[in-house]
């Protein structure tokens, strides 16, 4: 029982560790002239500035900054387990000469959905 009060303390701290790294990440992008229009957080989180047309995904370690139109296609992905999908997400493709962007990871399909439309309007602007 005690090693399991252990484990859990350990994951909460590494999560509370890896989620003040991001915040600082943040911080350090919006000091870069990064105006966040619209945060539509996952993990990693995801954010638009709507005046220069350009998304952001922050980890905590680092942050990646594209122009909206170097985005070929976005879609929401999940996974199929035997009676529920899991692992909604979602999946940015950029021209391959751009290399690849990681999934951001959503808690469940509504937010994904959400984040994805929201993308998507922010794309056609």
């Amino acid at each position: 029982m005690t090693l399991i009060l252990c484990l859990i303390a350990l994951f909460a701290g590494l999560g509370y560790w890896n989620w003040q790294k991001s915040q600082q990440q943040l911080k350090e992008l919006k000091a870069s002239g990064f105006v966040v229009s619209e945060d539509l957080r996952g993990n990693p989180r995801l954010v638009i500035d709507n005046t220069k047309k350009q998304f952001a995904v922050v980890g905590p370690n680092d942050y990646i900054v594209f122009p909206l139109t170097s985005i070929a296609s976005a879609e929401v992905k999940y996974d199929l387990g035997t009676q529920v999908e899991s692992n909604f997400r979602v999946e940015i493709n950029l021209p391959p000469s751009m290399g690849k962007i990681q999934p951001v990871g959503f808690e469940n399909e509504a937010l994904a959905r959400d984040a994805h439309e929201r993308l998507t309007k922010a794309m056609a602007r």
